[in-house]
């Protein structure tokens, strides 16, 4: 049997060489763990994963991430395929923490669900049967291949491994003959955002989740009913504005990109002092057509410091090559900014945060209590923990 990783130990040894966690299932705070011993599961993946994720991505990036993004102050600097690498770093991310059946049940029957509301939707506008399969038809990206009795387990070890042989873009995963729907889309959202790195203020940390990721919705969001629909309106309503064919194709890639990218941003802490960040392709396009929109209609933390777009300088004009150069400026959060951050860390778990000791989360679970009674639905409940904290246990 083996102990297999979902959060790289590469990543966790930047947490400090000793790490605490608190169960949320069980209300169990262990101190004092080492990194080698927390977020991981005995043979959580098969064999192959394992060695396909060991060979094809976490010694890739680590290099990367030791050599380019670690230690660095002030700006970043990639090539094309470094950043490549890194986003297939974050898609790989997403979907291997979240193994559960009813995560990837969800994940694969995505465009079945979204067939039926759009079926209802296009029916109500009066379209007939075909016109409405013909819409369908093109959201739909292909038919997934069908393997006897793979189990929903299979299916997500299947979705990991497609990733993995990709470059992590949408077009290289579509050339695989075993593709699922959630590894296109997924990169489809990753590559479809831009990147940035965000640091801890002086004094403060990020915590870490087996999850490794979190991310904010648009203000008024609740799940259910109010969705994030705020930036494709925007988007959308912007089209009776513009004359030119050019200028309607221009705004409906946006408005395309954002049905992949609904979210503000995406947050992965990658050590107790920096995250790199997903952000929505709605802040670029706001800074680069000069429009005036208030995003504190959307976000808590409206600092457009944090959504600074890089600059990239092209080896040849007007072609993409890999080693074009990729700047970015780190951001360091305000104190506000990171409790904040954090409480989304704190929001979206499924069974274990880590941090390095109890002061180091105290303010952040304080802001999370706070919050979840301006507003927030709170999903963890951490009174156990909010008391250990305050009988001072640490």
């Amino acid at each position: 049997m083996a102990y297999s990783h979902y959060v790289p130990r590469f990543i966790l040894k930047n947490f400090g060489n000793k790490i605490s966690t608190y169960n949320i299932k069980n209300q169990k705070l262990s101190t004092n763990v080492k990194p080698e011993n927390v977020f991981g599961e005995e043979d959580f993946y098969s064999s192959d994963v394992e060695n396909k994720l060991n060979r094809k991505i976490e010694s890739k990036f680590a290099n990367v991430f030791n050599n380019k993004i670690s230690n660095i102050e002030n700006r970043i600097t990639l090539t094309r395929k470094e950043l490549k690498l890194v986003k297939k770093f974050l898609l790989v991310s997403i979907i291997r923490s979240l193994g559960s059946e009813d995560y990837m049940l969800k994940e694969k029957n995505f465009y079945n669900d979204l067939s039926e509301k759009l079926t209802v939707i296009y029916k109500n506008k009066g379209y007939s049967n075909v016109q409405t399969k013909e819409i369908i038809d093109r959201e739909i990206p292909f038919e997934e291949k069908q393997i006897s009795n793979e189990t929903i387990h299979d299916y997500w070890l299947r979705t990991l491994e497609v990733i993995l042989d990709s470059d992590g873009t949408p077009l290289s995963i579509m050339e695989n003959d075993n593709k699922t729907y959630p590894a296109f889309r997924w990169a489809c959202v990753v590559n479809t955002a831009y990147i940035g790195f965000w640091d801890a203020p002086k004094g403060e940390e990020f915590v870490i989740t087996d999850i490794g990721m979190t991310s904010e919705n648009e203000l008024g969001w609740d799940g259910i009913y109010n969705q994030n629909h705020k930036k494709l309106d925007y988007v959308l309503n912007l089209f009776n504005q513009v004359n030119t064919d050019e200028q309607k194709q221009y705004l409906y890639g946006i408005a395309r990109n954002l049905t992949y990218f609904h979210e503000n941003f995406q947050m992965f802490s990658i050590s107790k002092n920096r995250m790199i960040v997903l952000i929505s392709p709605f802040f670029k396009f706001l800074k680069m057509n000069k429009l005036n929109y208030d995003i504190a209609n959307l976000t808590n933390i409206p600092d457009w410091r944090l959504f600074e777009q890089n600059t990239c300088n092209y080896i040849e004009p007007n072609e993409c090559s890999d080693e074009d150069i990729f700047e970015y400026k780190i951001t360091k959060l305000t104190y506000a900014e990171i409790l904040y951050c954090n409480s989304l860390f704190l929001d979206r778990i499924n069974s274990f945060v880590g941090f390095s000791n109890t002061d180091a989360i105290r303010d952040s679970l304080l802001m999370y209590y706070k919050l979840t009674h301006t507003g927030l639905t709170a999903r963890v409940n951490y009174d156990e923990l909010m008391t250990i904290i305050l009988n001072g246990d640490k």
